[in-house]
Order: structure tokens, then sequence, then C-alpha cells
């Protein structure tokens, strides 16, 4: 039977890199509007493979609502 598996010390890194994928589409969304972005990139922007960001945000309104999620919790609206 195989073992459990667990995060533990991935999980730090995996959330880091959800991070700068999200940073990385704000600031393309920012300069090019939500029409002119795309995984690639996204990608080459946050450093990491296209097939992570599919990975992190498999669905097509995904990202654009963890940006949208990630601006609102910055702005500290009530």
């Amino acid at each position: 039977m195989p073992r459990p598996y667990r995060l533990g010390r991935r999980a730090a890194p995996k959330a880091e890199v959800r991070e700068r994928i999200i940073a990385a589409a704000l600031a393309i969304y920012a300069e090019r509007g939500l029409a002119g972005a795309s995984n690639l990139s996204i990608a080459k922007a946050a450093d990491v493979a296209p097939a992570t960001v599919r990975n992190h945000f498999p669905e097509p309104r995904d990202l654009p609502q963890a940006v949208f999620g990630a601006m609102l919790t910055e702005l500290r609206i009530p």
C-alpha cells in the first residue's frame, strides 16, 4: 500500500510559484489588457513553464479570477 503523500516542504514553494504567476499576470494585464495576455507570456514573465501556469490555473477563467482576488485583497476593501 502506498504511503499517503503530504506536501510538507513543497507547500511553501508551490504557494510562492502561484503568487509569482499572479503577479506576472497582473503586470501583463495592466500593460496589454486581458485579451493581450497569453499563458506563454505570463509563464515567461513568472519564469515558469507554460504547463506550470496551466497546472495552477486549469480553467481559462481561473487566473483572471485569482488576479482580481489579489487586487481586492491588496485594496483592503471592507
